[in-house]
């Protein structure tokens, strides 16, 4: 697996995630990779979040990595709960 496909793979992961995951666990999800390549790959999905503007970061939570939203973008909320269907729970975290 090329760099950018761990890359690809982590951001999938961490995407979909529910809970935060160690880097351990990371690396063993994507497979062929070292917990400080997990923290490398990290740093430059990071890096390329902040440069294009995206509205989304990977932090360390509770031992492990989330992807979540900006903290100045919490105060957003859906008025309609019949649409929720149509959004991941994500989209709340």
């Amino acid at each position: 697996m090329t760099k950018l496909e761990q890359k690809q793979a982590l951001e999938t992961i961490l995407f979909v995630a529910t809970k935060s995951l160690s880097p351990k666990q990371l690396a063993e999800m994507i497979g062929g990779c070292e917990t400080g390549l997990v923290r490398e790959l990290v740093s430059e999905l990071n890096a390329a979040y902040e440069k294009t503007d995206r509205v989304f970061r990977i932090d360390s939570v509770a031992d492990g990595l989330q992807m979540h939203t900006l903290p100045e973008l919490s105060l957003i909320h859906i008025s309609e709960p019949t649409r929720l269907g149509m959004i991941s729970y994500a989209v709340f975290c």
